[in-house]
């Protein structure tokens, strides 16, 4: 046997615990979608660490595009974790990270990022076109903010989610989160999963930008529409605009003098 040994950051008070989020996610894939996901093999509380089984295949190469058979795996994985939500209540019990109900909530979320992102830390070679994207991304922050504003007002959108739609996410999902098996895809890394809305699970999957799937968003959107499981379609597209913003901060983080340092 080939085992993976994983540790975990020490919780502090407050913060949501990892280790237990992916101690929760793993337990319960292996009964609803076995063979997706790494098997848990031991785990230790006292070291915050657990083994996991060790899946033999290769990454996705960084800008590689998963085919479409591979799309439909990941979205069979996603309906197969929803298949029965009455059980996932026994087994999943945290929120996924940044699990916010609301759309204004995930606007706020947003501005933070934007709020703590600066260019005079830089040096002066770069600051001038790293202010000129800064102003983009701010643009697209106001323009996202806007459509959703008029979108709530207007009742073709409900800021907050009913909490019974919420769904079970892997969050951070994506294929830069996979492997490939001679077997198939299998899927790893759930240190964020938990209850999460699932406009937000497809939003971040569609937007993740190391293994795109841009190529594949057809097959994406065709198996979204052929569910008949209510997915709010017109709450995806406005979270997809809010989320983009946001996944611009992220790829952009050296403009947070924090994380410059």
């Amino acid at each position: 046997w080939y085992l993976v040994l994983k540790g975990y950051p020490t919780q502090k008070e407050g913060q949501r615990d990892r280790m237990q989020a992916e101690i929760e996610f793993l337990r319960y894939a292996a009964q609803v979608a076995p063979g997706r996901v790494p098997k848990l093999i031991h785990v230790d509380h006292d070291r915050r660490c657990v083994v996991l089984e060790y899946i033999e295949g290769c990454a996705y190469p960084e800008g590689a595009s998963p085919t479409k058979k591979d799309v439909q795996t990941a979205t069979d994985f996603f309906w197969e974790l929803n298949s029965d939500l009455k059980f996932a209540k026994n087994l999943i019990h945290l929120d996924a990270a940044e699990g916010f109900l609301s759309l204004r909530q995930h606007m706020a979320n947003t501005r933070d990022r934007l709020a703590a992102m600066g260019t005079n830390h830089l040096p002066n070679d770069t600051r001038f076109e790293a202010e000129h994207i800064l102003n983009k991304i701010r643009d697209q922050a106001h323009g996202a903010e806007g459509q959703l504003e008029e979108q709530i007002c207007s009742g073709a959108v409900k800021d907050s989610l009913d909490p019974s739609h919420r769904c079970i996410s892997p969050s951070d999902f994506g294929f830069h989160n996979a492997i490939c098996t001679s077997k198939g895809v299998r899927f790893i890394d759930f240190e964020f999963a938990g209850w999460d809305d699932p406009a937000k699970t497809f939003a971040d999957f569609a937007l993740q930008p190391r293994v795109p799937i841009l190529s594949t968003m057809p097959s994406l959107i065709s198996s979204l529409n052929q569910k008949k499981n209510g997915f709010d379609f017109e709450r995806y597209k406005l979270l997809g605009a809010i989320l983009q913003t946001k996944w611009s901060c992220i790829m952009l983080g050296l403009l947070r003098p924090k994380r410059m340092e």
